[in-house]
């Protein structure tokens, strides 16, 4: 299902900033930001992004920018990646906004439901979803980025565990109806490829 691009391999995976990366929440953060990528999970999302000739990226939930500026490293030259991040996180100082990689970013600040992408539809190559983790909201962005999927598209889900109760049910909603989502093992990935064009 999911055919590696010559050259994913890897050891050709570009990293910056991992051990930013904090592995638990600081006690005086916003709870919606308890969600934290890990280095496997990292590292099967960019092996997910170079399976597919990424130009059109959309992350729903930028958190500190981290999955962002792995996005911009391993990404063509002339990939665009879009993300969202709360409102009221206007002000915050993101990590991929001080890389080299930063003029490929394109930052809004809006709830993911509030998000219009629509001058993108069909067109985007990847996606990742990892903004609220409530069954609804999960859902809605789930629909919104079947919407915007290119053909051949992927879409990630981050979070599929027993600890995300509404991550869990959306999924498993969702491929009742049908959708072959894959949970990639060893990691908290779920992906989903579009089908390509006839």
């Amino acid at each position: 299902m999911f055919e590696p691009v010559p050259g994913a391999e890897a050891s050709e995976i570009r990293f910056q900033n991992l051990f930013e990366i904090p592995l638990f929440p600081a006690p005086h953060q916003d709870a919606r930001q308890n969600s934290w990528t890990t280095l496997a999970d990292m590292q099967g999302l960019i092996l997910l992004l170079k399976s597919t000739p990424a130009r059109v990226i959309v992350e729903y939930g930028t958190g500190h920018g981290h999955a962002t500026l792995q996005f911009a490293l391993n990404s063509p030259d002339n990939a665009v990646i879009y993300t969202t991040d709360y409102p009221e996180r206007a002000s915050s100082d993101y990590i991929c906004h001080r890389s080299a990689e930063a003029g490929k970013i394109r930052q809004s600040f809006s709830l993911t439901k509030d998000w219009d992408l629509s001058a993108i539809a069909g067109t985007v190559d990847f996606q990742f979803i990892d903004a609220t983790h409530q069954y609804e909201e999960v859902l809605a962005d789930s629909k919104k980025a079947l919407s915007l999927a290119a053909p051949g598209g992927l879409i990630c889900w981050h979070d599929y565990s027993p600890s995300w109760k509404g991550v869990v049910r959306a999924l498993d909603e969702l491929a009742s109806t049908g959708l072959d989502l894959v949970k990639i093992q060893g990691i908290n990935i779920v992906a989903y490829r579009h089908p390509r064009a006839a």
